[in-house]
């Protein structure tokens, strides 16, 4: 498997992450958005919106990395801008799948690392991705 990578709106600007995300983690999951109502005398009913699929991915890092992970932060501004996320840049053809990351920007730390200083420490950092629709042109 290789590195993941992400791009804004142009393949040409793809950057690939230092470490790829951890065998396990291609959890994936699904949101509904469902609103469920009730009446006076109790009889409840539903109406469903959509569903989307949503993935997690999980990365053991060094500290000296966790600036190459809060980049997709700071150019998303957490949640506001969707963008292109690529699990394998080395497959054939090239998957990608446009998302948004979750809001926050969370590693926690786990401990010291076996491949680095002691002082330095490594991080679990969780990256969840909601699939999002790509824009529609709406002709008249």
């Amino acid at each position: 498997m290789g590195l993941p990578g992400w791009y804004l709106a142009d393949v040409g600007d793809l950057a690939t992450l230092p470490r790829s995300y951890r065998w396990s983690s291609e959890d994936e999951g699904q949101e509904n958005a469902v609103i469920l109502n009730e009446t006076t005398g109790g009889v409840r009913y539903g109406y469903h919106f959509f569903n989307r699929e949503v993935r997690q991915y999980i990365f053991r890092i060094p500290a000296s990395m966790i600036p190459d992970f809060k980049a997709i932060h700071e150019a998303t501004f957490g949640s506001v801008i969707p963008f292109w996320f690529v699990p394998d840049v080395d497959a054939s053809p090239m998957t990608a799948m446009f998302v948004r990351k979750e809001k926050d920007f969370l590693p926690v730390k786990v401990g010291p690392g076996r491949w680095t200083s002691d002082l330095e420490g490594v991080y679990d950092y969780t990256l969840m991705l909601t699939a999002e629709v790509e824009e529609q042109t709406l002709e008249d």
